[in-house]
């Protein structure tokens, strides 16, 4: 019975990064359509805002950084035992760069990849550089 449920974790597991991918070309390509009915300033707004955005991969190395500091800290204080979070932190991030998977943090959807901002920012660049935006009627 493990077995299968093993078997149905690892197909689970094997399919994410997948739909995560179509999922967001399908949210970059929503953006960018919607943005071809405005105008260049707001085009503009948009990129100034994508360029300030935070992405995840950032936003979790710095919550990393902030629980080992508080472990050391804590650990300097004189209590050991918070020198297993930072040991944990330290193996998960390894864990992360090693296998190239994304561990299922609880962060806001509103987070997202470096790629997904990227891509997002390149489809409205060109779409200034061509033009292919609602003018202004003069």
């Amino acid at each position: 019975m493990s077995n299968i449920k093993e078997t149905i974790k690892q197909k689970v597991h094997d399919v994410m990064p997948e739909n995560r991918k179509i999922t967001e070309d399908r949210r970059v390509a929503a953006n960018i359509d919607y943005f071809k009915l405005e105008n260049q300033e707001m085009i503009r707004q948009r990129i100034e805002e994508l360029r300030n955005e935070r992405d995840i991969e950032s936003t979790i190395q710095a919550g990393a950084s902030a629980a080992v500091m508080v472990g050391l800290l804590m650990s300097i204080a004189g209590k050991s035992k918070w020198l297993l979070l930072p040991l944990g932190i330290s193996a998960l991030l390894l864990l992360q760069a090693v296998k190239k998977y994304r561990l299922p943090y609880a962060l806001p959807a509103s987070l997202r990849s470096r790629s997904e901002i990227a891509k997002e920012l390149y489809g409205l660049e060109e779409l200034l550089a061509n033009g292919k935006y609602k003018q202004l009627d003069s």
